[in-house]
């Protein structure tokens, strides 16, 4: 790539990643907020999955889900740095009548150090796609027969998912987790608007 300066082929470029001060942190950044984004969006659904299977609004809840996932990511990280920003639209709605605030607190919603932000805004986009990777893969376990057996062995619905219908559907549902995972590792426009900038997440 000579227009960036590669003329030939070399481990030049990686001994220069390798001895930037910031890629460290840049890793440890990327590797947290990648572990936390993953965990907390399988744990979500598969906890909104078992609560709300059995309920008359669940098919609601899904059709109101399903068009999330057609927002672009970057699209949704704006919308939710306007929502979360010190000066944003939550703040705006609850002062200075609840918070007391006549002007902008001096917090790092958006932006933070610990990267909790960039976290959030990946959870909205990953929680809607894990619940319909789960609802899709109970359609081929039968989920319903299951609980129904589960509940007259005497399984509560909660217990049941977790001891019964988990462990069957979590391997349909294995490759769907791994793609969340690479793209809260590898996301570069949603880090860029909430991640921190010293140091920045690995992939921006």
């Amino acid at each position: 790539m000579p227009a960036l300066g590669g003329e030939r082929f070399g481990l030049d470029p990686w001994r220069r990643l390798l001895a930037d001060p910031a890629t460290w942190g840049a890793l440890r950044l990327t590797v947290a907020t990648g572990v936390l984004t993953t965990a907390l969006s399988l744990a979500i659904a598969v906890l909104f999955v078992a609560g709300a299977s059995n309920r008359r609004w669940f098919l609601r809840a899904l059709a109101v889900l399903a068009p999330v996932l057609s927002i672009p990511h970057a699209a949704l990280a704006i919308g939710f740095a306007f929502l979360i920003a010190p000066s944003g639209w939550l703040a705006r709605l609850t002062s200075p009548w609840l918070t007391g605030w006549r002007r902008p607190p001096d917090i790092a919603t958006v932006n933070d150090d610990w990267g909790l932000a960039l976290a959030a805004g990946l959870l909205l986009k990953e929680v809607p796609f894990l619940v319909m990777m789960i609802v899709a893969a109970l359609a081929q376990l039968r989920g319903a027969s299951l609980l129904r057996a589960s509940a007259a062995l005497g399984y509560g619905p909660l217990q049941a998912w977790l001891k019964v219908l988990l462990p069957l559907a979590y391997p349909l549902i294995r490759l769907p987790v791994y793609a969340v995972l690479a793209f809260s590792f590898s996301t570069v426009d949603v880090a860029i608007i909430l991640g921190p900038g010293t140091p920045p997440p690995l992939a921006p």
